[in-house]
């Protein structure tokens, strides 16, 4: 069970219904200690993210990905496989974090002012990029107002493409591995005169296929897409700034949903 507050009310629901089919093991990541799932739940892990005030989650996400990403070393570990190598960069990830915040904030600017008077956006990725994707369209709703989706990029071909033109924009987020496949959908896009942004890990072809690059500073597989995910974050709070809506408090939604 996952809720940042650790009263949502269909996290609390679901846990209601495991204790009456007496449930044994049942785990938790929650982030406020003393609340109701933290109290009721033996096996929590916390995230750690201080109070968060604003009511959009990001640094709460982001530790939730965190934790469930080192629970999978573990659990790899534990099976004998070896992870030395992915083990060693995962512990680097606070430092990750701070540098892309720091080396991405100016190029996360720049991208605002060219994103806040469009009427719709995409952000587009594949395989593990794709989750990113959900994560950074539903900061750009939260807080921008802007319509915005998040799809597996091998899907927007079948139908979605028909929604764009000229210099309409999608942002790609990539791995290095996913490099390939990327470009293929980048150029469905822009032959329809459509504008690129790719926030990707360094690499020259993507650079070379996008009108705009925000490079991430880990080349990691499994962690290149929480760096883009700060990204995204970056990009919406900015677009926000723009558009003069106070991002810490958007319209029509709390905090804590206490309702079913």
């Amino acid at each position: 069970l996952v809720s940042q507050s650790g009263e949502t009310k269909d996290v609390v629901s679901v846990l209601n219904y495991l204790e009456e089919k007496k449930t044994e093991k049942i785990f938790a990541v929650v982030n406020v200690l003393g609340s109701s799932l933290q109290l009721r739940v033996k096996n929590t892990i916390p995230m750690f993210s201080n109070i968060e005030i604003s009511v959009p989650a990001t640094k709460t996400f982001t530790n939730q990905v965190i934790i469930f990403l080192g629970l999978a070393i573990r659990l790899g570990e534990l099976k004998g496989d070896n992870y030395s190598v992915l083990h060693k960069e995962f512990k680097k990830l606070p430092f990750f974090i701070k540098q892309t915040l720091t080396e991405t904030s100016e190029k996360c600017k720049k991208m605002a002012s060219l994103l806040a008077k469009k009427e719709y956006l995409y952000y587009l990725g594949y395989g593990i990029s794709f989750g990113a994707c959900l994560e950074a369209a539903l900061k750009m709703k939260e807080i921008t107002y802007i319509p915005c989706e998040g799809m597996h990029s091998s899907e927007f071909k079948h139908g979605p493409l028909a929604i764009i033109k000229k210099d309409d924009w999608a942002l790609f987020l990539s791995t290095l591995e996913d490099v390939y496949m990327t470009i293929s959908h980048i150029n469905e896009v822009s032959c329809r005169l459509g504008k690129i942004c790719t926030i990707a890990p360094h690499d020259d072809s993507l650079n070379i296929n996008s009108d705009r690059l925000v490079t991430l500073p880990s080349p990691n597989y499994f962690l290149s897409p929480i760096l883009a995910v700060v990204v995204g974050q970056q990009i919406a709070y900015y677009v926000s700034q723009e558009k003069g809506i106070n991002p810490d408090q958007p319209r029509n939604i709390s905090k804590t949903i206490t309702v079913d």
